[in-house]
């Protein structure tokens, strides 16, 4: 496994772990989040100095959250960047926009501009996990 998918792999236990134990009674942020999903199937291109790793991931109907799409799931879309970015964007070091207007993010795919909002939205969101961490 290489270093990138364990990457991968670590923020969206992370995730699943952090997010599950939100109230089960306040379900307006998981509806919206859940809303903001559906469709949206991407091809996370993540580049590093001697490696490129191709993750598909979606962000799932039932919960808005990112995951790894399944097998019948086509992305529709393509986010290519290198890692470094990848977890400037995550940590909060940088944006999303920011990376995107200096080149450094590449998307493409149907209806690219609409979805590279949601997806800038999505990847918020995993950030937020690093900030969460950091200040535990």
């Amino acid at each position: 496994m290489s270093s990138i998918k364990k990457i991968v792999d670590n923020l969206l236990a992370m995730q699943e772990s952090l997010f599950s134990r939100l109230n089960p009674n306040n379900t307006a942020f998981i509806d919206k989040e859940r809303e903001e999903g559906k469709g949206r199937v991407a091809t996370l291109v993540l580049l590093d100095e001697d490696s490129e790793e191709r993750i598909n991931l979606t962000m799932d109907s039932n919960t808005g959250f990112v995951r790894y799409a399944m097998e019948n799931e086509t992305p529709i879309h393509t986010i290519e960047t290198s890692l470094d970015t990848f977890i400037d964007i995550l940590s909060a070091d940088s944006t999303f926009q920011r990376e995107f207007s200096r080149g450094h993010i590449v998307f493409s795919g149907k209806n690219w501009f609409y979805h590279a909002q949601k997806w800038n939205r999505a990847l918020k969101r995993l950030g937020s996990l690093l900030n969460y961490i950091k200040k535990c």
